[in-house]
């Protein structure tokens, strides 16, 4: 009764009493809280702006791939399409590019 009126009061004697495992208190925090709370912030920006950066030349590099697959594939349909009007004899062939085929 009386240490819980203690604690409403916030008498840090006794809270340091309940709260005790017989170990002294170590205030000053340790030097590992401290390097996280000195750079911390500089090393999360840090890293988040790696991440961005490795993220946009990841797409840049896809996107360069894929334009180079099209062109590919293209070359492929018009070589296929002119061994079919050789072929065949048909000159009137609809052509079209890739972009507008629907996949």
């Amino acid at each position: 009764m009386i240490a819980a009126r203690a604690v409403r009061r916030g008498s840090p004697n006794v809270c340091r009493r309940l709260n005790s495992t017989g170990q002294p208190s170590t205030w000053p925090p340790p030097q590992k809280l401290g390097f996280r709370k000195t750079y911390g912030r500089a090393l999360g920006k840090v890293l988040l702006m790696t991440y961005g950066t490795y993220q946009g030349l990841q797409y840049l590099w896809w996107n360069l791939d894929l334009d180079e697959v099209r062109k590919e594939k293209q070359a492929v349909i018009v070589r296929l399409e002119d061994e079919v009007e050789r072929v065949s004899g048909v000159s009137d062939l609809p052509r079209l590019k890739l972009e507008e085929r629907k996949w």
